[in-house]
Protein backbone atom coordinates (compact mmCIF):
# COMPACT_ATOMS: atom_id res chain seq x y z
CA UNK A 1 0.00 0.00 0.00
CA UNK A 2 0.86 3.42 -0.26
CA UNK A 3 0.50 5.85 2.45
CA UNK A 4 1.19 9.66 3.41
CA UNK A 5 1.10 11.50 6.93
CA UNK A 6 2.35 15.26 8.11
CA UNK A 7 1.99 16.34 11.50
CA UNK A 8 2.86 19.65 12.62
CA UNK A 9 4.73 21.20 15.61
CA UNK A 10 5.65 25.03 15.34
CA UNK A 11 6.75 26.04 12.02
CA UNK A 12 8.17 23.06 10.86
CA UNK A 13 6.12 20.18 9.44
CA UNK A 14 7.38 16.13 9.63
CA UNK A 15 6.11 14.04 6.66
CA UNK A 16 6.07 10.65 6.09
CA UNK A 17 5.60 8.51 3.12
CA UNK A 18 4.99 4.86 3.39
CA UNK A 19 5.37 2.28 0.46
CA UNK A 20 5.01 -0.83 2.09
CA UNK A 21 3.88 -4.51 0.89
CA UNK A 22 1.94 -6.50 3.60
CA UNK A 23 0.46 -9.51 4.76
CA UNK A 24 -2.91 -10.56 7.30
CA UNK A 25 -3.34 -13.00 9.57
CA UNK A 26 -7.34 -13.15 10.21
CA UNK A 27 -7.16 -15.30 13.67
CA UNK A 28 -11.13 -14.95 13.91
CA UNK A 29 -13.39 -13.53 11.41
CA UNK A 30 -13.66 -10.17 13.07
CA UNK A 31 -10.04 -9.37 14.27
CA UNK A 32 -7.04 -9.02 11.84
CA UNK A 33 -3.28 -8.85 11.99
CA UNK A 34 -1.25 -6.66 9.43
CA UNK A 35 2.07 -6.95 9.40
CA UNK A 36 4.72 -5.52 6.68
CA UNK A 37 7.66 -3.83 5.46
CA UNK A 38 8.58 -1.02 3.40
CA UNK A 39 10.43 1.83 2.49
CA UNK A 40 9.68 5.40 3.78
CA UNK A 41 11.00 8.91 2.91
CA UNK A 42 10.75 11.18 5.76
CA UNK A 43 11.18 15.24 5.52
CA UNK A 44 11.47 17.67 8.44
CA UNK A 45 11.82 20.95 6.62
CA UNK A 46 14.73 20.82 4.43
CA UNK A 47 15.98 17.90 6.31
CA UNK A 48 15.28 14.50 4.47
CA UNK A 49 16.15 10.93 5.15
CA UNK A 50 15.06 7.27 3.59
CA UNK A 51 14.89 4.15 5.54
CA UNK A 52 12.97 0.84 5.64
CA UNK A 53 9.66 0.52 8.24
CA UNK A 54 7.85 -1.95 10.12
CA UNK A 55 3.84 -1.33 10.57
CA UNK A 56 2.01 -3.56 12.56
CA UNK A 57 -2.02 -3.07 12.64
CA UNK A 58 -4.27 -4.36 14.57
CA UNK A 59 -8.47 -4.51 13.09
CA UNK A 60 -11.36 -5.30 14.53
CA UNK A 61 -14.14 -5.52 12.19
CA UNK A 62 -17.24 -3.97 13.74
CA UNK A 63 -20.54 -6.35 13.13
CA UNK A 64 -21.88 -3.10 11.10
CA UNK A 65 -22.46 -3.69 7.53
CA UNK A 66 -23.98 -0.85 5.63
CA UNK A 67 -24.66 -1.27 1.92
CA UNK A 68 -21.55 -3.10 1.08
CA UNK A 69 -19.05 -1.10 3.57
CA UNK A 70 -17.42 -2.65 6.42
CA UNK A 71 -15.92 -0.67 9.20
CA UNK A 72 -13.44 -1.77 11.65
CA UNK A 73 -11.24 -0.10 14.44
CA UNK A 74 -7.65 0.37 13.82
CA UNK A 75 -4.66 0.29 15.80
CA UNK A 76 -1.21 1.04 13.88
CA UNK A 77 2.10 0.89 14.97
CA UNK A 78 5.10 1.86 12.85
CA UNK A 79 8.93 2.19 12.97
CA UNK A 80 10.96 4.03 10.62
CA UNK A 81 14.61 2.99 10.71
CA UNK A 82 15.42 6.99 9.62
CA UNK A 83 14.96 10.34 11.14
CA UNK A 84 15.56 13.28 9.19
CA UNK A 85 18.29 15.65 11.34
CA UNK A 86 21.06 18.60 10.24
CA UNK A 87 24.10 17.69 8.73
CA UNK A 88 26.71 16.80 10.75
CA UNK A 89 24.42 15.02 13.54
CA UNK A 90 24.93 11.36 13.56
CA UNK A 91 22.33 8.98 12.43
CA UNK A 92 21.24 6.55 13.35
CA UNK A 93 17.57 7.13 14.91
CA UNK A 94 14.34 6.44 13.96
CA UNK A 95 10.88 7.71 13.42
CA UNK A 96 7.81 5.89 15.55
CA UNK A 97 4.41 6.61 15.66
CA UNK A 98 1.08 5.01 17.20
CA UNK A 99 -2.60 5.96 16.19
CA UNK A 100 -5.91 4.68 16.66
CA UNK A 101 -8.74 5.18 14.12
CA UNK A 102 -11.19 3.72 11.96
CA UNK A 103 -10.60 2.15 8.82
CA UNK A 104 -13.32 1.91 6.14
CA UNK A 105 -13.53 -1.08 3.19
CA UNK A 106 -15.26 -0.20 0.49
CA UNK A 107 -17.53 -2.39 -1.64
CA UNK A 108 -15.20 -1.58 -5.10
CA UNK A 109 -12.97 -4.25 -6.46
CA UNK A 110 -10.49 -4.28 -8.68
Amino acid sequence: YFSSMTASEGSDNLKVTNIVGNASLFPLSSIEFRTGLGFTPTSIGDYSDAGISFPLDINYYLPIKFSGFNFALNLHAQRTWAYPSEEGVESGDATDFLYFGLLINTPLKL
